[in-house]
Order: C-alpha cells, then sequence, then structure tokens
C-alpha cells in the first residue's frame, strides 16, 4: 500500500475536503493501491512552525481550527499532524498560548506533530503524550548511519528522510523490515539534490517566524521558481517508481511537498501520485472548480 501525507492541513483544507470527498465518492478513479493517511500543516501566525514561509497570511479563530481537525478527524477519518518544526525555539516559547491551544485543539483525535527539535518533542511528549511524534526531514540528516540511528529511536512513530536519501538504496537495502515500516520519503522536495545550504535555510526560517514574519534574502538558494520546472523534477520520485520499486521493498510512507503551493499546483501534484491518468481532467476540474 501507499500512504500519502498530503499537505496544507489549514492552509489548503477546502481543496484537501474536495480530494478526500472525491476518493470517499468515487474510489474507482484513484489507484487501487494508494490510500491517504494524513494531513500535515498548521495554520499561520505559529510560532513553532518552521519549515515554509507563506505569501500572506490569516489569522484563524480557534473554532475554525477545531472544525478543520475534526472534519479530517471524524468525516474523513485521517488524522492530522502538526509541523512544529522550528530549530531555534528556548524554553520560554514552549509556553506561547496560541501554539498550545492548537495542541490542545487536536488531543481529541489520533493526531501527530512531525518536530526538528528534540527539546521541544520532549516538551510535548509529556504534557501531550496523546499525540503521535514524527521526526523531520528539516534534522537535514544526510549520513545514512546517523539516519538508521534515527529511525530507530523510539520517541518517534516515524521518520522522514533527507531526500538525498531516496535513491541510495545500498542504505535503503540495509534497513530492517521493522526500520522500513518507521521511514517516511519527502517524494517531490522543491530544494535541489546536494543542497550545502539546506539547514542554513531552515534556521533562518525558523528566525523568521519568531520574528513574525521579518524578511530575509538567500542569494544563495537555488530553488527553482516552482515545482514544474524540468529541473526540479530531477530528484522526485514518481508514482511508477513508488509502485514498482519502493514498495515491493516494503515501504508504505511517502509525504508530498506543496504547503506554500496555489491550489492548482498541489491539485495537478495529487491528480500525478494518484489518479487514474483516465480520470485525471474530471478530477482536476472537481479539486479547482468553484
Amino acid at each position: 500500500m501507499i500512504k500519502y501525507a498530503i499537505p496544507g492541513m489549514y492552509e489548503l483544507a477546502n481543496l484537501n475536503f474536495k480530494l478526500l470527498d472525491i476518493k470517499k465518492n468515487h474510489p474507482k478513479f484513484f489507484y487501487d493501491d494508494v490510500e491517504i493517511e494524513i494531513s500535515y500543516g498548521n495554520p499561520q501566525f505559529c510560532i513553532w512552525d518552521g519549515g515554509r514561509i507563506f505569501a500572506s497570511y490569516h489569522q484563524s479563530s480557534i473554532d475554525n481550527i477545531k472544525y478543520i481537525i475534526n472534519t479530517y478527524n471524524n468525516v474523513f477519518n485521517i488524522p492530522i499532524r502538526y509541523v512544529f518544526t522550528n530549530n531555534q525555539l528556548t524554553s520560554k516559547e514552549y509556553n506561547n498560548r496560541f501554539c498550545n491551544l492548537l495542541m490542545e485543539a487536536g488531543a481529541t483525535g489520533p493526531n501527530e506533530v512531525v518536530v526538528a527539535d528534540d527539546n521541544l518533542m520532549y516538551y510535548l511528549k509529556d504534557k501531550y503524550p496523546m499525540y503521535k511524534y514524527v521526526s523531520s526531514t528539516t534534522k537535514v540528516i544526510t549520513n545514512p548511519e546517523e539516519a538508521k540511528k534515527e529511525i530507530d529511536r523510539e520517541e518517534y512513530t516515524l521518520t522522514c528522510l533527507h531526500y538525498d536519501l531516496n535513491f541510495n538504496f545500498k542504505f535503503l537495502n540495509s534497513l530492517s523490515s521493522k526500520e522500513r515500516a518507521k521511514t517516511e520519503f519527502l517524494i517531490n522536495p522543491i530544494c535541489p539534490a546536494g543542497c550545502q545550504f539546506r539547514k542554513d535555510h531552515y534556521k533562518l526560517n525558523s528566525q523568521m517566524v519568531l520574528n513574525y514574519g521579518k524578511e530575509y534574502k538567500t542569494p544563495w538558494c537555488g530553488i527553482v521558481e516552482n515545482n514544474f520546472y524540468p529541473n526540479a523534477h530531477k530528484n522526485h520520485m514518481t508514482y511508477d517508481m513508488i509502485k514498482e520499486k519502493y514498495a515491493p521493498m516494503g515501504f508504505e510512507h511517502f509525504k508530498i511537498e506543496g504547503r506554500t503551493w496555489s491550489e492548482l499546483e498541489l491539485a495537478l501534484t495529487y491528480c500525478e501520485y494518484m489518479i487514474k491518468p483516465e480520470y485525471r481532467h474530471y478530477v482536476l476540474t472537481g479539486l479547482i472548480g468553484r
């Protein structure tokens, strides 16, 4: 089974609800081996976030947040996963009222948190033991031995690999069946392969969030304009690759990037990874139509 984590839990909830509704009512449109297992993201103005910078910000009410979580959990029966990957937090930020309200809002369902800072993870795990915790790809662990140790940690249900390890089959073949079950792949990264600035970029993103959106410049960044440029696809895993290579090896968890994308960009990506070719135009119309 191919289990996808889809982006935009909050930011693109309406699009995701359309996708999940189509999956629920028209399963024949989807590849038979595809499952949507979780949606990840955050409401904006969340200082524990650190992975992505948004073009615009919109504050949400806690009632709307609860509604969105309830829809995922109880209408479509999938968890949500908060993205608390800020790696520049100090203990004083752990008491942030809004972030703790988010944790309280999601504490009634089978939900998850992805983190990049072990100290934050231990704080949250002690205060909110009902959540599952996921080790973030933003830790930028590129050494295979270190990645294996991260996968083996009992504190984490899953570890999302750095995408540079996606095609290291010597490493992947060395993993036990238990380790493969705890491994998640970021399948369509927007960052270029082997980027030496990735860790620095996440640090700057984290600092920017703590400064509530103060901009910074990255003239060294190799990200292309969007994820549909040919160069961006060079280090992507395709559906056929997942089906023919990774799934038979016992890997099940695959994360789709796209939290800051437009609805059209993400809808096209969903069609590419989940929808049978003969139904793609129909599903795309359903996803982006009003």
